[in-house]
C-alpha cells in the first residue's frame, strides 16, 4: 500500500473509530434523539454513515475492477436514502457498527491491492468532474462520515 493509500485508510478508520465510540456510548434515550442536521434519529444517522461506507466500498471496488466510475446523481441518492430510512428506521447499534466495520475493511483491502498509480483511476463522476479512487476514500468517505458524526455529537450534547 502506498503512503497516500495508508493516509487515506488511516483517516477513514479514524472516522469509523469515532463513530463506533459515539454509537457505543450513546444512551438508549440518545439513540432515538433527532440529529439537528438530518432530522433523523441518531441510530438512523449512524446506520446512514455505515451504509455510505458500504456504497463507497462499491465505488472503489468497481473502479479497481475496471467497471467504474459511479455516476453520482442527487435524485438517485435522495431516493436511496429515503428507501433505506423507510425500510430500516430503527437500526441497532450492532447493525451500524458491523456494517461500518465490514465496509471500511472492504475499502482497506481494495486500497491495499492498488498501486500508487491505480489510486488515480476515476471512481466517481459528478457534474462532469472526475474523481479518483483516492478522492472517494480521502475526501468523500471521510468528510461525509465526519459531517454526520458531528451531527450525532451535537444531538447527544
Amino acid at each position: 500500500m502506498s503512503s497516500r493509500s495508508d493516509e487515506a485508510v488511516a483517516a477513514l478508520r479514524g472516522e469509523l473509530d469515532a463513530l463506533e465510540q459515539l454509537t457505543r456510548t450513546a444512551s438508549d434515550a440518545d439513540w432515538s434523539k433527532p440529529c439537528p442536521g438530518e432530522d433523523w434519529p441518531i441510530g438512523l444517522v449512524a446506520f446512514h454513515i455505515a451504509r455510505a461506507f458500504q456504497r463507497q466500498a462499491d465505488f472503489v471496488e468497481e473502479a479497481q475492477a475496471g467497471r467504474g466510475p459511479h455516476l453520482f446523481d442527487w435524485g438517485d441518492t435522495h431516493a436511496l436514502n429515503a428507501s433505506i430510512a423507510s425500510a430500516h428506521p430503527s437500526p441497532t447499534r450492532e447493525e451500524a457498527v458491523t456494517l461500518g466495520t465490514t465496509s471500511v475493511a472492504r475499502i482497506a483491502a481494495a486500497m491495499a491491492a492498488l498501486s500508487d498509480g491505480d489510486l488515480d483511476r476515476v471512481a466517481f463522476v459528478f457534474e462532469g468532474h472526475d474523481r479518483s479512487i483516492l478522492w472517494v476514500v480521502r475526501s468523500l468517505a471521510v468528510r461525509h462520515a465526519r459531517g454526520h458524526r458531528e451531527s450525532i455529537a451535537a444531538a447527544i450534547s
